[in-house]
């Protein structure tokens, strides 16, 4: 049962968000209550990796596929993306929606995650 009031809460943030874009673009960038579904992505992230029911994604195919996928998205964000693309609203769910597919399946064992652990692309 909340899983089901943090899906509304996800959907209301994420209309927040694209009204607020409209009349308040700033706004809807500073705002907790807009940015919440961003947050709650991270908890739906968190919340399937430690599910014992992950397994059901698993396999080296779907990793593999997840992982280019999800670079895929926050690739294009970054060279697609203008400054005219009104954010965050529903183009924010191509960069945060790749990140989570990255962060899900990216390992050592698939090339995506081979390729974002090298020392050159790793801050700190």
């Amino acid at each position: 049962m909340g899983d089901f009031f943090l899906a509304i809460f996800f959907i209301a943030s994420l209309s927040v968000s694209q009204l607020l874009l409209e009349s308040n673009p700033e706004g809807s960038f500073f705002r907790l209550e807009s940015r919440l579904w961003e947050m709650l992505i991270g908890a739906f992230s968190a919340l399937y990796l430690t599910s014992p029911k992950k397994d059901i994604l698993s396999g080296n195919a779907v990793h593999v596929v997840g992982s280019w996928l999800g670079l895929g998205m926050i690739t294009f964000a970054v060279f697609f993306y203008r400054e005219s693309t009104p954010f965050p609203g529903i183009f924010a769910l191509v960069p945060t929606i790749g990140a989570v597919l990255v962060i899900i399946f990216a390992s050592e064992d698939n090339f995506v995650g081979w390729l974002l652990g090298r020392k050159l692309l790793v801050v700190g």
